[in-house]
């Protein structure tokens, strides 16, 4: 694994034995030109059902180092990822947690957070976490609720949306609407809805 592999590993309390674990591959510029058609180092955060199965249709690279910048310093590219084309989100379930058995127990807490490697985290230390590519991303104009969330069974499931502290700080209200339309749409189905904020 490549060294901007390794720090953006550590800065979510991963190693490259956890990213082993959980699918994630390192790719040199090269091959993540070859992918995404940008010259980057990537890391790609493979995503699998709630049987562990690979999304074989969807993937999603996180570049890591620094952004490149052009002859005036000036910044290229300064998007953090990058997924397949012309596909809808996806919500990331480490495949390190039993998600069958998870979604038939619902007095097992899940959270919702932003981020793969954030919920991976969160899932080596025991949470039930489910990552979303961003606040957004628990819906598409095709449609309101992601397969992968409508798989898990939420009634009266105690569910945590741990969204970055950004949401609920008031430095960036222009998310607050996601939080709330995820929380009905986990209420619909039942589910206990709580909002976690971080500092």
């Amino acid at each position: 694994m490549h060294a901007e592999g390794i720090q953006k590993l550590a800065a979510s309390c991963l190693s490259p034995h956890d990213a082993i674990s959980l699918g994630i591959a390192a790719l040199t510029p090269a091959q993540t030109e070859k992918l995404a058609g940008v010259k980057r180092s990537s890391l790609s955060l493979s995503y699998f059902d709630i049987d562990g199965k690979p999304l074989r249709h969807f993937w999603r690279v996180r570049f890591v180092g620094p952004s490149p910048s052009g002859a005036f310093g000036e910044p290229l590219n300064a998007d953090r990822y990058r997924q397949s084309p012309n596909t809808i989100p996806a919500a990331y379930l480490p495949r390190t947690l039993p998600w069958i058995e998870i979604s038939a127990d619902t007095d097992r807490a899940i959270v919702i957070t932003e981020g793969e490697l954030k919920a991976a985290c969160a899932a080596k230390y025991g949470f039930a976490c489910i990552g979303l590519g961003g606040v957004w991303m628990f819906r598409h104009k095709q449609t309101r609720f992601l397969p992968e969330l409508e798989a898990i069974n939420w009634s009266k499931r105690n569910t945590f949306i741990a969204f970055d502290s950004e949401v609920n700080d008031g430095t960036r209200p222009d998310l607050l609407p996601a939080q709330i339309l995820l929380a009905n749409e986990l209420r619909k189905r039942g589910a206990l809805v709580h909002i976690a904020v971080l500092p």
